[in-house]
């Protein structure tokens, strides 16, 4: 009788440790996996970067995003973005779609692509990104003029985020955003920004759209 209450509990206790270590394996760090890391998507090769430029700096540099503190686009004023698709695996990657939807403050000028009209979504397409490659392109937009901006501001608000999303075969889903300022004057007055839980809730709202990108971290690129 105690032998067999000996192997039970030694059967649970090993079961509880092999629990705890799928619980706590690297496999677990991506979505959607089973307790056992079973299903699991492969690490991605596959690199969006989203960048716009900082109109503060001499020449082309570019930022992850611009906050109220750094800079405020103006109506009428333009605004650069750049992005970069990048295979950082050993192997090609095939079918490269990439899906860029326009921010509602903002018209496209210019931009090699594709622009649905209706959805406001610009999108590109490569058959082919090579192992170590990057396809770099810029868009060139357009803030609204004053009468067409809903808002006498508009920061870390979706609709001030230039979002992008690229997919390819046997690759996760890659995503990215730019968060930007648009401020409109009000008879030769700037108002000033919200203030207490308002102005919270508004950057919050922000940084649950990037999916996970950071407004205050900046990366400058310089090119």
């Amino acid at each position: 009788m105690n032998f067999i209450k000996y192997v039970l509990v030694s059967c649970i206790s090993f079961s509880a440790l092999f629990i705890i270590a799928a619980a706590v394996s690297p496999a677990n760090g991506y979505q959607n996996c089973s307790a056992y890391g079973v299903d699991c998507p492969p690490a991605s090769y596959l690199v969006v970067d989203k960048l716009i430029r900082d109109p503060r700096a001499k020449g082309d540099v570019y930022v992850d995003h611009l906050s109220w503190n750094d800079y405020r686009f103006s109506p009428g004023e333009d605004i650069i973005f750049k992005i970069l698709v990048k295979n950082t695996g050993p192997d090609a990657i095939t079918n490269v779609d990439t899906e860029d939807i326009l921010p509602n403050v903002v018209n496209l000028l210019n931009s090699d692509g594709t622009l649905d009209e209706e959805t406001r979504e610009f999108s590109r397409h490569f058959d082919r990104i090579e192992s170590g490659e990057t396809e770099a392109w810029y868009i060139r937009v357009r803030v609204k003029s004053a009468q067409h901006l809903t808002k006498n501001i508009q920061c870390a608000h979706p609709d001030a985020i230039n979002r992008i999303t690229t997919t390819a075969d046997d690759m996760p889903e890659a995503r990215d955003g730019s968060s930007f300022c648009v401020e409109k004057a009000v008879l030769g007055a700037i108002e000033q920004p919200e203030t207490g839980a308002s102005l919270y809730t508004s950057v919050l709202a922000g940084i649950v759209a990037l999916s996970g990108v950071a407004v205050i971290g900046r990366k400058f690129i310089a090119s």
